[in-house]
């Protein structure tokens, strides 16, 4: 879906799971910002599985073609950036009691 969206020029967005949404918290909150930081850098569409062999191998040839795996992981590791930091925010919004 990335892909699709970088090469039709579709805004992207990342929905994380709740154990995602759970780990930033935990780890912003343990002060393990480095984790964080070091899972996005080493986020790479390269190492991406799709439902079968046959479609991954397709979705990565296509992507090889055309943007190439540099672009998409560059796009994706933004919109997950944009994401962490709606996630961020919310650390420092009062919850209702």
């Amino acid at each position: 879906e990335s892909y699709v969206c970088i090469a039709q020029e579709i805004p992207m967005n990342i929905i994380l799971p709740n154990t995602a949404e759970t780990f930033f918290r935990e780890a912003m909150e343990a002060g393990r910002i480095r984790v964080l930081t070091g899972a996005v850098d080493e986020l790479n569409v390269r190492h991406a599985r799709a439902g079968s062999e046959q479609d991954e191998d397709m979705i990565k040839q296509i992507i090889l073609n055309t943007t190439g795996f540099d672009a998409v992981n560059r796009a994706v590791r933004s919109r997950l950036i944009d994401q962490l930091t709606v996630l961020f925010r919310e650390l420092f919004t009062p919850q209702p009691s």
